[in-house]
C-alpha cells in the first residue's frame, strides 16, 4: 500500500495520527491535505532502544495531533511542528 493510500485509509478509519520513521514522507505528501497527523520519529535508527529513548516526547507529540498535520521528534527529543494548524 502506498503512503498516500495508507494515510487516506487510516484517516477514513478514524485514526487521528500515524507514527512513522519515514523521513521522506513530509516531502512526498501534501501536509496541508493530510486526513490525519503524521508524527515523524527522526532518530538514527528505528530499533526499539532509539524509540524508547524518546517515548516521553512521543506521548507529548501525540497530544499535538489535534492541532498540527505534521510533528517531528528528533534524536535529542526536540519536537517540531510543521504545516498549517488544523482549523
Amino acid at each position: 500500500m502506498s503512503n498516500g493510500h495508507l494515510l487516506a485509509e487510516a484517516g477514513n478509519a478514524g485514526f487521528a495520527a500515524m507514527i512513522t520513521v519515514d523521513k521522506k514522507i513530509k516531502y512526498e505528501q501534501n501536509l496541508d491535505e493530510l486526513p490525519l497527523t503524521v508524527i515523524e520519529i527522526d532518530t538514527p535508527d528505528s530499533r526499539l532502544p532509539a524509540i524508547a529513548a524518546i517515548a516521553q516526547q512521543l506521548n507529548q507529540a501525540i497530544t499535538y495531533a489535534a492541532q498540527f498535520r505534521f510533528v517531528s521528534i528528533d534524536q535529542d527529543g526536540r519536537i517540531v511542528t510543521a504545516a498549517e494548524r488544523i482549523s
